[in-house]
């Protein structure tokens, strides 16, 4: 069996900071389920386990907080297990938008894209202990919107889920497809992530 994640790499995730509530790892559990079945979410978790990070993604709690790291290492585990390329993460991203119950009540009750602007910090900070979310710039007449994510370093696959996440989002917003784009990124020795949305 190849190896899906060296010592030192493993290491280095597990100093990661910060808190994510569970509907993360119970959503990438969903996604495979859904993409590979019942054996490729078995596959997911005998390789967590393979790796000393057991998880028994059924038995996560949605609501409670669970550490950053584990959340990281099983993105990481997942995309090299199932050899997801970039755009399979963001489609990552897209399902975890479409299958959020929260983000579904939130956009049928906020559905002015000035109101999603001002509760994505909040929303933010419900989800992760560490960083911050906030929209550096919404111009309707152009219709662009520009998201701005900071302190949030915990890995580059982050960049594509939350592309696809944003990407979906907005085409519940607007009501159409969107176009998406990181023009910032905090890997690429910018001070921050920034996502550019065009629709």
């Amino acid at each position: 069996m190849e190896e899906i994640l060296s010592e030192e790499e493993l290491n280095k995730l597990l100093q990661i900071q910060g808190e994510v509530r569970g509907v993360a790892f119970r959503s990438d559990a969903d996604f495979i389920l859904h993409e590979t079945g019942e054996q490729g979410l078995k596959r997911l978790e005998e390789a967590m386990a393979g790796i000393g990070q057991p998880i028994k993604y059924r038995e996560i709690r949605p609501m409670d907080f669970y550490p950053l790291k584990l959340d990281t290492i099983s993105l990481v585990v997942l995309k090299r297990l199932f050899h997801f390329d970039d755009e399979r993460i963001q489609e990552l991203g897209h399902y975890l938008a479409k299958v959020s119950v929260l983000l579904r009540l939130f956009m049928k009750y906020f559905v002015s894209l000035e109101k999603v602007a001002e509760e994505v910090p909040g929303m933010w900070r419900k989800h992760y202990t560490v960083g911050g979310l906030t929209v550096a710039s919404l111009d309707k007449k152009n219709k662009e919107m520009i998201i701005r994510l900071e302190n949030f370093n915990p890995h580059e696959l982050y960049c594509q889920v939350f592309k696809g996440y944003f990407c979906s989002v907005m085409q519940m917003a607007v009501g159409k497809k969107p176009i998406c784009d990181e023009t910032k990124c905090a890997f690429k020795n910018d001070p921050y992530h920034e996502f550019t949305i065009k629709w």
